[in-house]
């Protein structure tokens, strides 16, 4: 029994061992990098002797520590923004915009809740706040305020700031003053009635040893913007752009969140050096919503030497998975100041002008501040599911015209029938020619029907021999099926791609309603509710346009006899399929894009009935068209 025990035993014990001693060889030495989790964030081996300590060390304190239970009164459905600060990298936990709200259907009103307003800008976990510094190169880590004897420093954004200020109510600063004479301040000022957040990054410096050093550090964008509600298909990922011109052109840049894990260095991900580039700008976004950073002056576009990203968050929370967000990071570079002549400490300053709102076309072509922003806006109609060429443009064209159809109707739902109802009335003519082809077409193969019949009973043991006699007669005969047949479905494809590329990420249509119980044209449309059942077949919600899309497309397709020639039948049997294919596909879409299929598919049933009546035809037809 013992020798089992020993030998149970030895070969742990000789594991732990080789553990110990390869960690002591592998373990950092004096001034070595050693990386955090998945952030990128360092840390180094200080001599506790030498390293600067925080004067005045701050706790860890939230500001406000919570939101107002209601809405002020004088920023009810204005545009604005309620921030809420932490003490930890002196940064910002959430932004709320207060012109816009969580669910579809809230009215404004002087006792809206705060938690209603739509949460533009949250930390899906503790400490990953926004718009913080991150000492990445360990150039100023400090003692650790709770352990002052440990070897290990503190980096910058792992520190508690102090608030001094809350700059006449309309923002914040913070503090974080050494003892070796440098202080970092932070100041964020927002006008409650503006879109836009200032912050201002200075060094202040005592110390003449110091001077004329380069601080190298990274400022976090947005750490996550918002994500909407699950349901809706299709829908892009959240992207990290930058963007920078380049002998006068605007060039931008961008990586989508994949909820893979970041690789081990971050620039594979997205690095954007501007070695002879101008910065323009850079940030995040959603699907409706964006934060943009971008220089408020020269000096402030010529410190920032790169852009990165990372994904986050690092785990899966309750409102993302894991790696779905993703942040830029700023690589700036800023001077340490000299210390002035008459002791007064020396000051360096950045400023940036961070953007948190809607992806509003209108606003971004009105100011021209934001004009820019038009080709961060345009990423989510570079991205097509189908790869259909030109959907961007025509999503693009689709989306000036439904918005002065609005102008005119104030309503989506409607503006996308009328817009519906002019393509298939501009294509009826075609449909028309092309009906009255086929029915000249089928008369010809009734007429050599016989002869026909009589290839297939003479041939009907050599397939092969029977299509190549098949042919001949069709080519001395000239019974060839009109080439324009397919023709409407290729001319409204396009109409179709534009409002597929169009509908999933347009702003316009966030929350807007049709009539009854669609009250959200960006989502689909929710009948009623079903429950999760785990399997997938089985949708959570019954979604009522889907499936009268795919009813009317059924009526279509098997309303048509199919033709006698083998190749069109096949055809023909195909594309019988193409409404439950399409329909199980576009389910879960956004129901302006159902309200659109729904009203095509109306109009072919009744133009096909029409003119197969006033031309007396009682086979073939159309082709059913999107």
């Amino acid at each position: 029994m013992e020798n089992r025990i020993t030998r149970f035993l030895f070969p742990i014990l000789l594991g732990l061992a080789a553990f110990m001693l390869l960690r002591s060889v592998f373990a950092p030495k004096e001034g070595e990098v050693r990386r955090q989790e998945e952030s990128g964030e360092v840390s180094l081996e200080i001599d506790p002797s030498k390293a600067p300590a925080v004067v005045n060390p701050a706790s860890w304190e939230r500001f406000p520590s919570s939101f107002p239970e209601t809405v002020p009164p004088d920023l009810v459905g204005r545009p604005g923004m309620l921030v809420q600060f932490d003490s930890l990298g002196g940064g910002v936990r959430s932004v709320r915009l207060t012109d816009f709200y969580e669910h579809p259907g809230t009215e404004p009103g002087e006792d809206l809740p705060t938690r209603e307003l739509y949460e533009a800008v949250r930390a899906e976990e503790e400490g990953l706040y926004s718009f913080v510094i991150e000492d990445f190169k360990g150039s100023y880590l400090v003692k650790n305020p709770k352990r002052p004897g440990s070897r290990w420093g503190v980096p910058l954004q792992e520190l508690h700031w102090r608030r001094v200020g809350d700059l006449e109510g309309r923002g914040a600063r913070f503090r974080l003053e050494l003892d070796n004479g440098l202080v970092f301040e932070r100041d964020f000022a927002h006008d409650p009635e503006s879109r836009e957040l200032r912050l201002t990054l200075r060094i202040l410096n005592r110390s003449k040893a110091l001077a004329g050093e380069v601080f190298s550090y990274k400022l976090r964008g947005a750490a996550t913007m918002a994500t909407d509600p699950p349901g809706a298909s299709f829908v892009n990922p959240p992207q990290a752009f930058a963007a920078w011109t380049e002998r006068g052109e605007l060039e931008i840049s961008h990586v989508p969140g994949d909820k893979k894990p970041n690789p081990p260095d971050l620039p594979d991900l997205m690095r954007v050096n501007l070695g002879g580039q101008s910065f323009a700008y850079a940030g995040s976004t959603n699907r409706f919503f964006t934060c943009i950073l971008f220089p408020a002056d020269p000096g402030t576009r010529r410190a920032v030497r790169a852009v990165e990203a990372f994904k986050l968050p690092f785990r899966k929370t309750i409102h993302a998975e894991a790696y779905q967000n993703i942040a830029p990071l700023l690589l700036i570079e800023q001077e340490i100041p000299d210390p002035e002549s008459d002791g007064r400490p020396g000051r360096s300053e950045l400023s940036f002008r961070i953007y948190i709102g809607p992806k509003d076309r209108d606003l971004f072509d009105a100011v021209e501040d934001y004009r820019p922003f038009l080709a961060a806006a345009d990423l989510d109609y570079q991205i097509s599911c189908f790869c259909a060429p030109g959907a961007s443009s025509i999503g693009k064209v689709l989306l000036s015209i439904l918005k002065f159809f609005h102008g005119l109707f104030g309503n989506w739902g409607l503006s996308i029938i009328v817009l519906t109802i002019l393509v298939r009335a501009a294509l009826s003519p075609l449909n028309y020619r092309q009906m009255k082809a086929m029915g000249l077409y089928q008369k010809r193969m009734a007429k050599f029907k016989p002869q026909l019949d009589a290839l297939k009973k003479k041939y009907e043991k050599d397939p092969k021999r029977l299509n190549q006699e098949l042919m001949k007669f069709n080519k001395e005969h000239k019974l060839f099926p009109p080439l324009m047949g397919c023709l409407p479905m290729f001319l409204t494809m396009p109409v179709f791609f534009g409002l597929f590329t169009m509908l999933r990420a347009s702003f316009e249509l966030r929350h807007e309603p049709f009539l009854g119980w669609i009250e959200d044209l960006s989502q689909p449309d929710r009948l009623f509710h079903i429950g999760d059942s785990g399997f997938f077949l089985i949708p959570e919600y019954f979604n009522l346009l889907p499936v009268l899309m795919m009813i009317f497309w059924v009526l279509n397709s098997f309303g048509q006899k199919l033709p006698d020639d083998p190749q069109q039948r096949q055809t023909q049997q195909m594309m019988r399929f193409m409404p439950l294919i399409f329909g199980i596909m576009l389910y879960n879409y956004a129901s302006g894009l159902a309200l659109y299929m729904v009203v095509s598919s109306v109009w072919s049933l009744c133009e096909q009935k029409l003119l197969k009546k006033r031309l007396g035809l009682g086979t073939g037809g159309m082709t059913p068209t999107f």
